[in-house]
């Protein structure tokens, strides 16, 4: 835990006010009964959130940056009964040094910022829950100045933060988003087959069918093609084939295919000579309209030029169409001439050819690879069905995990969460309540009750339950929670604070207002007392006019 803070610009009647000490349970930061403003309290806060690990103390209180200058935090935590010692700047802020006892550098201790969190996620017992230190902590240093004041959002760090990230801290935090993670990457892993099964397919790298009743058409044809191969495997067994009659009817087959190729390569040559012709008939654009302004002198000339950009951008659009499909066409009729040129080869070997195995074994093998095709595309017709139904059950597994995690969760906060409002308030005044309404949404308020008092009660009752159910070991309220809940409440809010066997920061003033016993509580965790000008943070105030 953090056991001091030291700065040699921490003043108090001009006197350095040297380390101060922390404690578990409840570390009270208290003010003066005037409830005087700007003497340091939340820039404490801040200390405490810049101790462990936030930024904000620099980069949002730049008038402290100004005033004071250059200067070092140092601070020690307690862990298993060793003490390890740090310090910080805030000019290199983003290193932290190691120290000894005296808050000296020791020789070679400069690690990263992030090398420190990681420290304290490990120290802390925060490793296993796959966050890191500050996403775990930052939501419940609730400072002013900080984003995480909003009474309807206790999970969210920072105003842009999407509500889905929050829950994921939740059940990070909770201990219960490993099944889900397991399951998400199981449908993430489905997801990516299916579209690269998917892309290979649109780019044509296989044989493919498209619909079930392609499929069923296949099927027939494959039963006609192997009947066709077990004819010819007989035939050519019992000395049946003729030469001639084979060869003719293979040569048929072939000049069939050869004739269907040269139609299909002049239809896309056409095509293609259509697209060349329009493109060579385009009309230019005009470059300048002066010889228009001499008939039309008073004609909108900006109107026109505007159009006519407006053309242009659109035949540029054109153009790149054009293109992509010329040189589509142009693949389509090399590929056709390809294959022309390889099935009059055919025919002609075919012509020559006098030996019948030969022949019998290219018309076998002709047909195989019909079947071949027609086995491979239907085959990656039930892989398609196959693939889509992994996502659709990855899916499903991942959606009926994810609700009851959210369920349990929700049940949990809520169930804790009540438990500390009997305590406050003794049955007497509604509980605030979660409202997880799926991975990506959630909800927080107190029904019946949307007093100001009663949300910021919210808040604290929150998180006193996440310092009870998650590895969370710190949370830092501001006075600006505190000041609206009625006093009585109050009472049992310090005292459910000091029971904590973790951490609790708070800043607070007028103890006097409040009842003896509070007063009492205040006065015992008060680990540092500030008060106007010499009595504030650094001992004196910068504000006054």
């Amino acid at each position: 835990m953090l056991v001091e803070i030291y700065c040699d610009k921490f003043m108090e009647n001009g006197k350095p006010r040297g380390k101060i000490s922390f404690h578990s349970g409840l570390n009270t930061v208290l003010g003066g009964d005037a409830g005087d403003n700007s003497i340091g309290k939340s820039t404490f806060l801040m200390v405490i959130d810049f101790v462990f690990g936030g930024n904000d103390y620099v980069e949002k209180l730049k008038d402290v940056q100004q005033e004071i200058g250059e200067h070092v935090i140092c601070f020690a935590f307690r862990f298993n009964n060793q003490m390890h010692y740090f310090s910080r700047s805030n000019t290199d802020y983003k290193t932290v040094h190691k120290c000894d006892a005296s808050y000296r550098h020791l020789e070679n201790g400069s690690i990263t910022l992030s090398q420190y969190l990681d420290f304290l996620r490990v120290q802390y017992g925060i490793a296993n829950c796959d966050l890191s230190f500050r996403e775990a902590v930052g939501f419940a240093m609730r400072i002013y100045g900080r984003d995480t004041l909003d009474e309807g959002h206790p999970l969210q760090e920072a105003k842009q933060e999407k509500q889905g990230s929050a829950i994921e801290r939740l059940l990070k935090l909770t201990g219960r988003y490993a099944s889900i993670e397991d399951l998400y990457h199981k449908c993430k892993e489905a997801e990516d087959d299916l579209e690269a099964f998917k892309g290979a397919r649109k780019r044509e790298y296989f044989p493919y069918t498209k619909t079930k009743s392609e499929y069923n058409q296949n099927i027939k044809s494959i039963a006609e093609y192997q009947r066709q191969l077990d004819e010819l495997e007989l035939r050519s067994k019992q000395n049946l084939l003729d030469l001639d009659s084979v060869q003719a009817d293979y040569l048929a087959k072939l000049k069939a295919r050869l004739s269907y190729y040269r139609r299909e390569r002049t239809r896309q040559v056409s095509q293609l000579q259509k697209i060349k012709d329009g493109q060579s008939s385009r009309i230019p654009f005009v470059e300048h309209f002066d010889d228009l302004m001499k008939f039309f002198p008073d004609i909108d000339i900006q109107r026109i030029e505007q159009t006519e950009l407006f053309h242009r951008e659109l035949v540029g659009i054109l153009n790149s169409e054009v293109k992509a499909e010329t040189d589509r066409l142009d693949n389509i009729v090399s590929m056709l001439d390809a294959k022309i040129l390889e099935t009059e080869n055919e025919i002609k070997g075919i012509s020559k050819e006098t030996c019948l195995s030969k022949v019998v074994l290219e018309e076998y093998a002709s047909i195989k690879s019909k079947l071949n095709a027609l086995e491979i595309a239907n085959a990656n017709y039930l892989k398609l069905n196959n693939l889509e139904s992994e996502v659709k059950e990855a899916k499903r597994q991942l959606d009926d995990e994810t609700a009851k995690v959210i369920t349990d969760t929700q049940a949990d906060v809520n169930a804790t969460m009540a438990g500390y409002n009997t305590k406050i308030y003794a049955d007497r005044k509604t509980s605030p309540e979660l409202d997880i309404k799926g991975i990506n949404s959630y909800t927080f308020s107190t029904p019946k009750d949307g007093g100001t008092g009663t949300q910021y009660k919210g808040l604290i009752v929150f998180d006193m339950a996440m310092l009870e159910l998650t590895p969370l070991p710190v949370i830092v309220h501001d006075s600006v929670i505190l000041k609206p809940i009625e006093n009585d409440a109050m009472e049992n809010i310090f005292k459910i604070y000091n029971a904590t066997p973790k951490q609790v920061f708070i800043a607070i003033d007028r103890a006097s207002g409040y009842t003896q016993e509070t007063q009492n509580i205040l006065e015992s965790t008060q680990v540092l007392r500030l008060s106007a000008e010499d009595g504030s943070l650094y001992g004196r105030a910068w504000n006054a006019k």
